[in-house]
């Protein structure tokens, strides 16, 4: 009986890690998939999921959580409810990405190869007390390992009470950099820099 959510366990692990290993190697281009959420049946599901992961140093390296995710194998996607990414450096967390739904792209070898989170996207840069520094929301965020992207409009909020909308944004999760790509327009709050 212990054996199939040892195994569930296992599969969504081995999803995730296959997932962030293929993104690392593939990084995110300006051509995204289709927003389709699948129509077919769910083969299987989890609900309440939190995977944690640790560097070799035994430092926290990730935590996903999620309510819940449902795998459609005719489209070769994963459905996730509500995740939540933190990611961490000298086990602080520096990145925070939260959504109210995800979808993983898989390839023919079954692994995630592209997660697009949409509907409520938020992205957050933590600075060293894991309080924000900048906060990007938009509604739609394709992501990989290292660096999320997205061509829809964004509104990033910043120190003091800067306020800047664009046309799409990239950033690096690795350096913590951000990049605005169209049409950027605010205001900035010069005391606060």
């Amino acid at each position: 009986m212990k054996a199939a959510p040892l195994f569930l366990s296992s599969f969504l692990l081995g999803l995730i890690i296959a997932g962030v290993y293929l993104l690392a190697h593939n990084p995110v281009s300006s051509r995204f998939p289709a927003l389709v959420i699948p129509q077919d049946t769910a083969t299987s599901s989890m609900e309440e999921v939190k995977i944690v992961r640790f560097n070799p140093a035994g430092q926290r390296q990730e935590c996903f959580s999620m309510a819940a995710w449902r795998y459609y194998p005719d489209t070769e996607t994963t459905v996730i409810d509500n995740p939540e990414l933190l990611l961490y450096k000298n086990n602080l967390a520096t990145w925070k990405i939260a959504a109210a739904e995800g979808i993983g792209y898989h390839s023919d070898t079954h692994r995630i190869s592209m997660v697009t989170l949409q509907k409520n996207v938020h992205l957050l840069l933590l600075s060293e007390i894991e309080t924000p520094l900048w906060q990007l929301e938009t509604e739609v965020l394709h992501l990989s390992p290292k660096e999320a992207q997205t061509d829809a409009l964004v509104t990033l909020n910043g120190p003091g009470k800067t306020m800047i909308k664009t046309q799409g944004a990239w950033a690096d999760l690795v350096t913590g950099d951000i990049k605005l790509l169209h049409n950027v327009k605010g205001k900035y709050d010069l005391e606060t820099f």
